[in-house]
């Protein structure tokens, strides 16, 4: 349905738009970011948990709108501190294990969602959200721990003299 596509729709729109934003204000602030970010996604993920049964339109646009938010406060500064954490001569090689990292999450999460379909049939979709959620609640207090940790010096500007 139209109104189905458009609802989803607006998760990607909102990680386009805040992920473009976030690349233009460079790293500054990138494990603040990440820590914000994934915090979002984990309410966004969470709230589409306890969607109600028949939900509104609203209702669904909001939840997803939180967790594309979230994405993309996330995503922009997690790939520009892992890709420059690495040496100069191997960034091609980070950006690789980044893509693989990427690739094989989507793998093991389409196998995890089969999994739960088996597991949890009548609430496999609920459960599944809030394992993300949980996992990127974990991950955003990994990331508070490591606030104290300088960025690497390939994304701290300076000022010129």
């Amino acid at each position: 349905r139209v109104c189905t596509g458009s609802a989803q729709g607006l998760h990607r729109v909102c990680m386009g738009l805040h992920g473009s934003a976030q690349g233009l204000h460079g790293s500054a602030q990138g494990l603040h970011r990440v820590c914000t970010g994934l915090a979002a996604m984990a309410a966004g993920l969470a709230a589409l948990a306890w969607l109600p049964d028949a939900p509104a339109t609203w209702d669904i646009v909001w939840r997803l709108a939180l967790g594309g938010v979230g994405f993309a406060l996330f995503q922009s500064p997690n790939n520009s501190i892992l890709i420059a954490s690495a040496p100069p001569e191997r960034s091609g090689s980070a950006s690789g294990m980044l893509a693989t990292a990427r690739l094989t999450g989507q793998t093991v999460g389409a196998a995890a969602m089969a999994l739960l379909f088996h597991v949890v049939p009548d609430n496999a979709p609920r459960t599944a959200l809030l394992a993300a959620g949980a996992a990127a609640l974990a991950g955003s207090a990994v990331s508070f721990m490591r606030l104290s940790l300088p960025l690497p010096d390939a994304l701290v500007r300076r000022k010129n003299a």
